[in-house]
């Protein structure tokens, strides 16, 4: 008597992309790869989580560790006397911030305001505030290995709220 062969499965290609051409499939394989190498080669204790968003047309990593939450902008009560990068107060859930626009406070490109603002609520410290962003876009963690140092074309004003630059999709 002989043991019957259990049914052949087949490999991961016949089962779940049999279309895959060779070079599809090679590709498969190198992302895999890499995807390995990130797991081992990475110091979990290394990684920063960012909060990725949007202002004008340029993406901007927020250190997720004072991000309290991501908010829509209701409504906003103006402040007298104040610089034009304070867009003024808001009640959130019976607590009153001030809201900031970064892109005013930074001379950037800002994008015509209307329904659906939405704003980063960050604590720091005792201090807490709403910044306005055009999209929340991804939350991302990442190696300080992959933070490159802040372009030389970027304005010395800026260097003070920057810590370099990452690729994020192209």
């Amino acid at each position: 008597e002989t043991d019957p062969q259990p049914p052949r499965l087949g490999n991961f290609f016949e089962l779940y992309c049999p279309e895959a051409s060779a070079a599809d499939r090679e590709v498969f394989r190198q992302r895999a790869a890499h995807l390995r190498l990130a797991l081992t080669d990475t110091d979990p204790a290394d990684l920063k989580s960012l909060a990725i968003v949007g202002l004008g047309n340029q993406y901007f990593g927020l250190n997720l560790s004072w991000v309290r939450e991501f908010i829509n902008i209701q409504r906003v009560t103006p402040i007298p006397c104040c610089p034009p990068y304070i867009e003024g107060n808001i009640n959130l859930r019976g607590e009153i911030m001030t809201l900031v626009n970064i892109q005013k406070a930074l001379n950037l490109t800002v994008a015509s305001r209307g329904v659906g603002r939405k704003a980063v609520v960050f604590e720091v410290d005792d201090v807490v505030a709403g910044l306005t962003v055009d999209e929340v876009i991804d939350v991302t963690a990442l190696s300080s290995a992959q933070i490159a140092p802040i372009p030389t074309a970027v304005p010395t004003a800026y260097r003070e709220f920057l810590q370099g630059t990452i690729p994020y999709k192209n």
